[in-house]
């Protein structure tokens, strides 16, 4: 029979682990921002549509891309209900 406090401490663990290596792709992505200039004309459907933390619908939205994550960038550029312009 299985352990329920060996379980509970490993699932602890990996979590613990798996918020360490978020935090650390998170950061990494930051600094990468800095890089990245210009900015992103972006449509959504619409009924809208969430992606990157940013609630897009049929109206043109204008986002500096320097405020933006590559990761961030890259969901909202690889989603396909929206239309993506660098400008």
């Amino acid at each position: 029979m299985a352990d329920p406090v060996a379980n509970s401490q490993t699932d602890a663990a990996a979590a613990e682990a798996a918020a360490t290596a978020a935090a650390a792709a998170q950061a990494s992505g930051k600094s990468k921002a800095k890089a990245i200039t210009g900015s992103l004309v972006v449509r959504g459907p619409a009924n809208g549509r969430w992606r990157a933390g940013r609630y897009f619908t049929g109206e043109v939205q204008t986002l500096d891309a320097s405020k933006l994550t590559a990761d961030e960038i890259a969901e909202i550029e690889g989603d396909p209900l929206l239309s993506v312009k660098r400008g």
